[in-house]
């Protein structure tokens, strides 16, 4: 029972240091290209073509601040829920870890429409 306890901790504990890394290297991305970024980046796909779509090149850390927004949130619901309700704890990791993937996806995806 033990040893089921602590994988599951280590599990836990070996995705939320993949989404932390995540969030360094978006950071870390930011850092290295920051310059060849265009003073007006387009972000908001769903509007027509245009001015519209565009935004201040600073708008290009709402990524990394949403991803540690839903780490931190994530990871104390799932500490909270941990002892008392396994599956809604294990619920919390894994869409922490789809929402990481996904908003990485979308970052990397700009940046290198912008930046290259």
């Amino acid at each position: 029972m033990d040893n089921e306890r602590n994988y599951k901790i280590n599990t836990k504990r070996q995705i939320l240091h993949m989404e932390f890394n995540l969030l360094l290297l978006q950071l870390l991305a930011i850092a290295f290209f920051w310059k060849y970024i265009p003073p007006q980046i387009p972000v908001f796909y769903s509007y027509p073509w245009g001015q519209e779509q565009l935004v201040d090149k600073k708008l290009i850390f709402f990524f990394p601040i949403q991803l540690l927004l839903f780490l931190i949130i994530n990871y104390f619901l799932s500490a909270f829920f941990f002892l008392k309700e396994k599956l809604l704890s294990r619920f919390f990791i894994f869409s922490l870890s789809l929402t990481a993937i996904l908003l990485s996806v979308a970052f990397f995806k700009l940046l290198s429409l912008v930046a290259f």
